[in-house]
C-alpha cells in the first residue's frame, strides 16, 4: 500500500489527480473501483468540488493508498 503525506502544499484535488496518474489508472477505472461518478472525480481533481470524506476514503482505497495528514 502507498502512503500519501498530506501537508499545505498537497490539497486533496492535487492528491487525487497525482496518485490516480502515477499508478496509471483512468477516471473510468477509478470510478468503476471505487463506486464514485467520473463527474465527481473530475469535479474533485479540478478542485470544483471537495469529496466527503467517504468519497475520499472510496478513491485512496481504490488506489491502494493512504493518507497521512500532517501539519508541517
Amino acid at each position: 500500500m502507498k502512503q500519501v503525506t498530506m501537508t499545505d502544499e498537497l490539497n486533496t484535488a492535487e492528491a487525487i489527480n497525482k496518485i490516480r496518474t502515477e499508478k496509471g489508472v483512468t477516471m473510468q477505472d477509478l470510478s468503476e473501483a471505487s463506486g464514485v461518478s467520473i463527474s465527481a472525480i473530475s469535479k474533485y481533481e479540478s478542485g470544483k468540488r471537495s469529496p466527503r470524506m467517504d468519497s475520499f476514503t472510496k478513491l485512496m482505497g481504490a488506489l491502494d493508498t493512504e493518507i497521512i495528514l500532517s501539519n508541517k
